[in-house]
């Protein structure tokens, strides 16, 4: 039965073992010399048994950490989610706080001015027709209650009928 010691080796084995020994020498754990030295045996290497020979009086490195694995994106959905819900609703309390009262004071002051308005045409054109023969009989034919005419919003007056 061969061992993993027997086993022929790749470039990738050759390229992670010359990895190895450049870590150990940045480290300090080797001099120039050996370093060289050594590269030069992990490229001439055939077997696992050859690489395994250039690591013995040296510690053994940690491996290096898996790369972390990527996330779905749900979180950041989420995330995106909640932020344009609360921008949703703080849209809608804004609306309701501010555009609301705004439109209901414009229309309370359109129906103020209208009614103020129409009244005070309706006073004076029953003033006028008081004080004018010919309009107080016009005002007779055209109202059911004699001497007075009806306001502009009922319809009446003598083009009304």
């Amino acid at each position: 039965m061969r061992t993993s010691d027997s086993l022929r080796i790749g470039d990738a084995e050759r390229d992670a073992a010359i990895a190895a020994l450049s870590r150990h020498y940045t480290d300090g754990r080797l001099t120039q010399a050996e370093y060289e030295e050594r590269m030069a045996l992990a490229l001439q290497a055939r077997t696992g048994a050859d690489l395994r020979v250039l690591f013995t009086d040296l510690p053994r490195l940690d491996e290096p950490a898996p790369p972390a694995r990527r996330s779905s994106g749900l979180g950041f959905r989420r995330v995106n989610q909640s932020v344009v819900s609360v921008l949703i609703v703080a849209t809608g309390v804004l609306l309701v706080l501010h555009v609301v009262p705004v439109i209901l004071l414009l229309a309370l002051v359109f129906f103020a001015t209208r009614f103020f308005f129409i009244g005070r045409v309706w006073r004076a054109g029953n003033d006028q027709r008081s004080s004018c023969s010919r309009h107080s009989e016009r005002a007779s034919w055209t109202s059911d209650r004699p001497g007075r005419a009806d306001p502009p919003w009922r319809g009446g007056g003598f083009y009304g009928r």
